[in-house]
């Protein structure tokens, strides 16, 4: 086979030229690098890889939910300082067919907290009683037991959110400003709830509270509630063809889904049968590591002189990609990942000082190598998101893909590009602009 008939090859497993509709393949992409898990420390890559291993789901979901779990668990409390405030604040999304195995790493890695808030629900029910025995009291039946006032409501102090209005969950961030979680097993109920109650906006509220923004509820009957200094975490599942759904009513345009961190793996087939346990050391190391995370007292973090200089150059090659995309969508994803690398860079560090007892209040080059690693991760997953939603607007895009390949990569020359393309030279030159 000579080199025009390998490069055909190539075009028509790229762009599906010349085949039949029934037996296309599926639209070409790049393969889905794997989640690079070796960023974390040692104890929580073998976390990740014995529970993939155990229960034969994909490795990609587990370090994606280890990730969210460890963001929550930091919270508000590392705060990393540059022009502006950061805080580990994500929105994740593991997505997959149904029976790919997205459920099981997000309830495994979130299970440490939910115990926490039953315990905490608990005791709210025991206070809640309590209160109400002396509530009913004469002033003098409650001065014999102590005191003449009545007592004032116990607080829920909670991590997760699951169905709530707008309101409840201002109240359960007034309580626990640390940090809340919004976990739906399927994202798209949480979408669908938006307007439920009285037009409330909470999709504009979102997205100002994923920017630290305060955010305002304005009540006739409950008066105006507020959240000053957002932290507020979404994680959850959901299946491809439902992605529509989440990019509906202007989200893909307004950056609500370029917010998005995506867990998008090629290979998510259910896997066979094995009769394998999960070591309860795995468990309890989990918890522990869990526990270390939230004890940590309030600090800032700084940047070092190298991971600074690691980011400033990242920082522009990012520039210079979101000034040369064509779509408006894509140039909102890269336009946010530069945020989004700076959360992550915390909690890597975060992780550091859980695992290793590495307690500098500096982000390390090696930091931010790691954080931009992920990064870089979450730029392939949102470009399958785009091509799975904008199927129809993505032709041009692989012609100047193939064009580009083509011409620096193989050395074809422009003549020869533009016969396979089907491609004028003007258009040509176009597209390797």
């Amino acid at each position: 086979m000579n080199d025009i008939d390998e490069l055909e090859k190539r075009y028509v497993l790229f762009n599906n030229k010349g085949i039949p509709v029934k037996d296309s393949p599926e639209p070409f992409t790049l393969p889905t690098p794997l989640f690079p898990v070796e960023s974390f420390p040692a104890a929580v890559q073998e976390i990740i890889t014995s529970c993939a291993t155990t229960y034969g789901t994909p490795r990609d979901y587990w370090a994606g939910a280890a990730l969210i779990a460890s963001a929550l668990a930091i919270g508000n409390k590392l705060e990393l300082v540059t022009n502006y405030r950061n805080l580990p604040v994500l929105w994740l999304v593991l997505l997959g067919d149904v029976s790919s195995g997205k459920s099981n790493p997000i309830d495994f890695c979130l299970d440490y907290f939910k115990k926490l808030d039953r315990c905490s629900f608990e005791k709210y029910e025991e206070d809640l009683t309590e209160i109400n025995r002396v509530s009913g009291m004469t002033v003098k039946e409650r001065l014999i037991e102590g005191s003449a006032e009545k007592p004032s409501k116990p607080e829920y102090f909670q991590y997760i959110l699951n169905d709530f209005t707008p309101e409840a969950m201002v109240e359960a961030h007034k309580t626990n400003n640390r940090g809340l979680l919004i976990e739906r097993d399927e994202l798209k109920g949480w979408i669908d709830d938006f307007g439920r109650y009285n037009k409330s906006g909470e999709q504009s509220n979102m997205l100002s509270s994923w920017s630290g923004i305060g955010v305002t509820y304005n009540r006739k009957s409950s008066g105006i509630l507020s959240i000053q200094h957002p932290c507020i975490l979404v994680c959850g599942g959901m299946q491809p063809d439902l992605l529509p759904s989440l990019a509906a009513n202007n989200r893909a345009e307004n950056g609500f889904l370029s917010r998005f961190c995506c867990i998008y793996p090629d290979n998510t087939q259910k896997a066979g049968y094995n009769n394998k346990v999960l070591p309860e050391k795995i468990k309890k190391d989990w918890e522990e590591y869990l526990t270390e995370l939230l004890s940590m007292t309030k600090l800032e973090l700084r940047m070092g002189r190298d991971a600074e200089e690691i980011y400033s150059a990242w920082y522009n090659f990012n520039a210079q990609m979101t000034n040369d995309e064509l779509t408006g969508y894509l140039k909102g994803v890269y336009g946010k990942l530069d945020i989004i690398s700076l959360r992550l860079a915390i909690i890597i560090r975060g992780m550091k000082m859980a695992c290793e007892g590495d307690h500098s209040l500096k982000i390390t080059g090696e930091d931010m190598k790691a954080a931009l690693g992920l990064t870089e991760y979450f730029r392939t997953t949102a470009l399958k998101v785009y091509r799975r939603l904008f199927a129809n607007e993505c032709s041009k895009f692989d012609k100047r893909l193939m064009a580009d390949y083509l011409y620096k990569d193989r050395g074809v020359s422009k003549k020869e590009i533009s016969i396979l393309l089907g491609t004028s030279r003007s258009q040509l030159d176009r597209l390797l602009a």
